[in-house]
């Protein structure tokens, strides 16, 4: 869905009467293209639409999972997730490398060296279009990696004991924002790029993902739940403060990008 501040939220996709169903969408920089996962008779695939109504068309297909799809900060490339050549146990029921796709060539190019586990894949790319954030299961919990685009070196970021994924990039690439899951709740979470000034922004009983920044750094959107089951779009003060409601309705909200406004 697509939502400008107070005007009506309206619907991108919709693919309930054939049998589809469609999510983890990102947004180019330019705001004029989205990139989604989209899931037919229990395989997932991406497909790519022009912004605000275009007509969805097919990006990466393949017998194997092809999800998490991320744009760089040109618009050049897309990096995803895909299952292809592995088998479920090889690093969790879900398995996967990061693949990147340039738009232009049609090229595609393996990046990790060891597969990730379900969810793990690309969350964010860096504003210098040198790294992605991912995220990897050690032997106690799962951390926060940069992943560098050039060779697929890894850097870990996180050291708690605590998940931690789902991480972003603020617009300057200093700081990430990532959920921290223990299990019976989860908060948002911020810190320097090298891991340090991690300090911890929501409070009290609840569930929250998939953090996003405002473009001027000032907010990090994400989704919350009290119960883990029902979940909204709320907000909270990079700075720090109280979270407020951005989008609340029966269905569940999840997984919300900042969009430009485009010119009506």
């Amino acid at each position: 869905m697509l939502s400008h501040g107070d005007d009506e939220a309206y619907r991108l996709t919709s693919f309930q009467d054939q049998g589809l169903g469609a999510n983890g969408a990102d947004v180019s920089a330019d705001g004029r293209r989205m990139v989604f996962q989209l899931t037919r008779k229990g395989n997932y695939d991406l497909y790519i639409m022009d912004l605000p109504r275009g007509e969805p068309r097919p990006l990466e297909t393949h017998p194997a999972f092809e999800v998490l799809p991320k744009w760089s900060p040109d618009g050049l490339e897309i990096a995803f997730m895909s299952t292809r050549g592995l088998q479920a146990g090889d690093a969790g029921p879900f398995p996967g490398h990061v693949y990147i796709k340039n738009i232009e060539t049609g090229n595609v190019r393996q990046l990790t060296r060891q597969p990730l586990g379900s969810s793990l894949g690309p969350s964010d790319w860096s504003p210098d279009g040198k790294n992605l954030l991912i995220a990897r299961r050690n032997q106690n919990s799962i951390d926060v990696y940069t992943l560098a685009v050039k060779d697929g070196a890894e850097t870990r970021i996180t050291t708690d004991a605590a998940n931690e994924y789902s991480a972003s990039f603020s617009s300057d690439g200093r700081q990430i924002a990532f959920h921290a899951d223990s299990g019976s709740e989860s908060h948002i979470v911020l810190s320097n790029i090298d891991g340090s000034g991690r300090r911890q922004l929501t409070k009290g009983p609840g569930f929250r993902y998939y953090p996003g920044w405002s473009p001027d750094n000032k907010w990090i959107i994400y989704s919350a739940s009290y119960d883990g089951d029902q979940y909204d779009l709320r907000a909270v003060p990079a700075s720090g403060g109280e979270e407020i409601i951005i989008l609340a309705t029966p269905e569940d909200e999840r997984e919300a990008v900042f969009v430009p406004r485009q010119p009506q």
